[in-house]
């Protein structure tokens, strides 16, 4: 293995979607300003899930044998309609916290699940590239940051998922695509993405 290709590696486990969107999901709790005892309880509750996600998606890679990028764009979306089921499932639990602002969160997450799946019954975009530009555009909009400042990371990720043959230019590109539509549409309704 080349230099180049373990560093390639190293940025997709970094970047992995699961791992950005649990952080995601643990900063939305502060950002919906749940503190004290309710946010230890709400992070505890998401390690909960994030466990039963993996090892739900272990089971799944074993029984379809796949590898962990899902690289067949079929059984990514038997995938999807698993992840989807947990995500329903994870919106309406979320109530517990009686929080409007997560509560809308969750539910941005799961029209945003919703949209992915329904793209990759055409074509299979990148997850990775989709997940974090959808997570940098949240960041960017909930707190005092530059979308410029962050946005150095999407090339970075892009040529590591290029340069590992996980997905060709056009599906990294689409998964930018993806979320930058998404956060557009969901801006048109008064968030403000880009400062």
């Amino acid at each position: 293995m080349t230099e180049e290709s373990f560093l390639a590696r190293r940025v997709s486990k970094i970047f992995e979607p699961m791992v950005i969107a649990l952080s995601l999901a643990s900063i939305a709790g502060w950002h919906a300003n749940i503190r004290g005892g309710a946010f230890a309880l709400y992070m505890l509750y998401l390690v909960g899930v994030g466990v039963v996600i993996a090892i739900a998606r272990v089971k799944f890679m074993r029984s379809m044998k796949t590898n962990w990028d899902v690289s067949s764009r079929v059984k990514r979306v038997r995938l999807l309609i698993l992840l989807l089921a947990f995500s329903v499932v994870l919106f309406w639990s979320i109530h517990v916290w009686y929080n409007s602002v997560l509560t809308s969160v969750y539910e941005l997450f799961v029209l945003w699940l919703i949209g992915f799946f329904l793209v990759t019954l055409s074509i299979k975009i990148s997850g990775h590239m989709a997940v974090l530009v959808f997570a940098i555009g949240l960041l960017v909009s909930w707190f005092e940051i530059s979308f410029w400042s962050l946005s150095i990371l999407v090339p970075i990720l892009g040529w590591s998922r290029v340069k590992l043959k996980r997905h060709s230019v056009l599906e990294v590109v689409l998964g930018v695509i993806y979320s930058l539509g998404v956060l557009f549409l969901y801006g048109k309704t008064g968030l403000r993405i880009f400062r």
